[in-house]
């Protein structure tokens, strides 16, 4: 029998880091409910659920008087509405971050919660002057404000002026913005020859302007108001668009605030009762550890946010789907030098808020091929997919084989059974079912 002394390193998982990990795989409706819980039955808890953060523009509207000088829109956070309402949330966050004068921002306030669910302004200021907190002279300065913002579109009264004013922040002038101002009503009966004719344009260049215009989203509201997917969701982190780039940040209201109820700290520190010390002693134990289990959860999700946003900003910039680059948890890790798995539980049922939408944090992890990290992401192959077939000659649809071809000059490498599962994918008819 021999005996050594040897040194070795060891892991060894305490119950308070599985009770990290575990805080940090909720989503932020578990996270509220265990903290409901925790408030129930830790009496040194004190805990502030999150509540809608968002505005009802018909409550503001009815509840503002002329004679009410106290009203402060800030008021109203919390006070009721639901995810249908974020567009006016989400438009106050970059209100906020304007350099225009107070009233000027106050009044867009007031304008982004009296928008209807598309993100049009349908009553005129002179209606809506009566209850605003500003003059109406002021309210139209609001109003220029309010159009400058994401998504490009919203304050608009009608479908001609969203659109222009998508045109305009494109810098897309001329033709595209004829056929918006005079003849939509034509381009929708695809009348090429009539609007040439007015224009003095050919029909190639009318309908490389509808093609354009077809780019552009006639409902900027529609994102925020996804009743079915939506439904249940609270996004944990927002990002705006400012001048110097993109903004994230957690959505303060949506986060369980935790805290230590005085009262019972109180006891704990003066009462002279053993066993009550050392009861409140635990309670409050257990306590610190949720506490510094929520601000890390909290610390780890804006960062990976963060690194997602700076890694696919095509997106953000408006690129849409096709422009997601591919990524993989193992280059979150390494870059915010965390282990996989943690980026795992941090991005598990957490939502991010921006101009295109609520998107869960996993989306912006496009699956790519295991033979090479540049190989491209799915939602890109589907987005060339769907515009080779949209731009197809519907009396003779291009067949798998075709669509291979071209997404191969495309530079995209795929057989015809995948072309045909990404097609299938995307609810498109096979070449019998396009044909018109």
């Amino acid at each position: 029998m021999q005996l050594e002394l040897s040194a070795k390193q060891t892991l060894t998982v305490t119950p308070q880091m599985l009770h990290t990990m575990e805080i940090l795989q909720m989503s932020t409706l578990e996270l509220a409910a265990y903290c409901q819980q925790l408030a129930e039955e830790n009496p040194m808890a004190e805990v502030e659920l999150p509540a809608p953060l968002l505005y009802s523009p018909t409550r503001w509207k009815k509840s503002r008087s002329s004679t009410d000088q106290e009203w402060d829109p800030l008021d109203q956070i919390g006070t009721g509405g639901g995810l249908e309402e974020s567009l006016a949330f989400y438009l106050t966050q970059q209100v906020a971050l304007c350099a225009a004068p107070e009233p000027v921002r106050e009044g867009a306030v007031f304008l982004a919660n009296c928008l209807d669910e598309d993100g049009y302004l349908r009553e005129s200021l002179e209606e809506l002057a009566p209850c605003a907190p500003v003059s109406r002279q002021v309210l139209g300065e609001s109003l220029a404000l309010l159009k400058t913002l994401d998504p490009p579109g919203v304050g608009a009264k009608n479908l001609k002026e969203c659109l222009a004013l998508q045109l305009l922040r494109r810098r897309a002038f001329g033709a595209p913005l004829e056929i918006v101002y005079h003849h939509l009503e034509r381009l929708a009966r695809k009348q090429y020859h009539a609007i040439g004719v007015a224009l003095g344009l050919s029909q190639a260049q009318v309908r490389q302007a509808e093609a354009m215009i077809q780019q552009l989203d006639p409902k900027p509201g529609a994102p925020f108001l996804q009743k079915d997917s939506i439904q249940g969701i609270v996004p944990d982190v927002l990002v705006v668009a400012t001048e110097n780039g993109f903004v994230v940040s957690c959505i303060e209201g949506a986060w369980p605030r935790i805290g230590m109820n005085e009262d019972y700290q109180a006891m704990y520190l003066h009462n002279g009762d053993s066993q009550v010390h050392h009861y409140l002693r635990e309670q409050r134990r257990q306590l610190q550890w949720v506490i510094q289990a929520v601000a890390q959860r909290r610390e780890t999700v804006l960062r990976c946010a963060q690194f997602l946003v700076e890694w696919q900003t095509s997106f953000f910039q408006g690129g849409g789907p096709s422009s997601l680059r591919p990524l993989r948890l193992s280059h979150v890790a390494e870059a915010l030098d965390l282990h996989p798995s943690t980026i795992s539980r941090a991005i598990r049922e957490k939502y991010l808020q921006c101009a295109a939408g609520v998107y869960p944090l996993s989306f912006f992890f496009p699956r790519s091929s295991a033979k090479a990290e540049t190989a491209p992401a799915v939602p890109a192959v589907q987005a060339a997919l769907s515009a080779l077939i949209a731009q197809e000659e519907k009396s003779h649809p291009l067949s798998d084989q075709m669509l291979r071809q071209k997404l191969g000059e495309l530079g995209f490498a795929l057989s015809r059974r995948t072309v045909a599962k990404y097609r299938e994918a995307l609810g498109i008819p096979g070449t019998f079912g396009r044909k018109q």
